[in-house]
């Protein structure tokens, strides 16, 4: 009897503080989950680039118009219409460009991809997603 007191006095203590929340291991395997899923949606845009500004709009400008233009030259390169939809969503001219490029192979759109980094890549206040979603996707027109 001595000893069982002591084995029920360690069991019930064991069972009270349990944790029955999922531990940092499924909750990192779940947030993996997620943006697996996120990332293979196939409603994503193949390319989002996200213009922020730490500036004002006036400054930011000529890079969005840039970029927008050098839309229109990967057009003319591939000698097909790059559909994309363009969204102003900020108070300093923060725009975000999206891009499904369903009308470029594959290998055509891993180039888009390449140069539209090389041209942004020094830019700091630029965010470039691959296979993301459009952050307005209601503005969307393909």
């Amino acid at each position: 009897m001595n000893k069982i007191i002591p084995v029920l006095i360690v069991t019930l203590i064991y069972f009270s503080c349990k944790n029955n929340s999922p531990t940092s291991n499924q909750s990192d395997i779940n947030k993996t989950d997620s943006l697996f899923k996120l990332k293979n949606d196939t409603s994503n845009s193949r390319l989002v680039i996200r213009f922020g500004s730490p500036k004002t709009f006036e400054e930011d400008k000529p890079l969005i118009r840039s970029y927008e233009d050098s839309i229109g030259s990967f057009s003319l390169y591939f000698g097909k219409n790059i559909d994309y939809s363009k969204n102003h969503w900020g108070p300093e001219g923060e725009t975000d460009f999206c891009l499904k490029l369903n009308e470029l192979t594959e290998a055509e759109q891993k180039e888009f991809i390449n140069r539209s980094r090389n041209m942004l890549e020094k830019v700091k206040w630029i965010k470039i997603y691959e296979n993301y979603p459009c952050p307005n996707l209601a503005h969307y027109h393909k």
